[in-house]
């Protein structure tokens, strides 16, 4: 699908990739199997949750640090409550 979007007199087209979100229920002792399966088609993204969840862990480790060596300003409770 192609989209064309004209800022200022000048053209740009787009080439828009649309994709469904699928959550999946899978009995335990099938889902490597069901996993090795599903990324072989090349129409289908998996994204891995574990993947994500480490890169998220190590940069919150490496913002602590940070704090720690005084590199990084803490936030005062306050403002964390003041975000939620």
């Amino acid at each position: 699908m192609y989209s064309q979007i004209i800022v200022d007199g000048s053209a740009f087209s787009l080439k828009l990739k649309l994709m469904k979100q699928l959550i999946l229920n899978v009995k335990e002792d099938k889902f490597r199997f069901f996993m090795e399966l599903i990324k072989n088609f090349d129409f289908v993204q998996v994204e891995d949750d574990r993947e994500k969840a480490l890169k998220g862990l190590k940069n919150s480790l490496n913002q602590v640090k940070l704090m720690r060596d005084g590199k990084l300003t803490k936030q005062s409770t306050e403002e964390f409550l003041d975000e939620l």
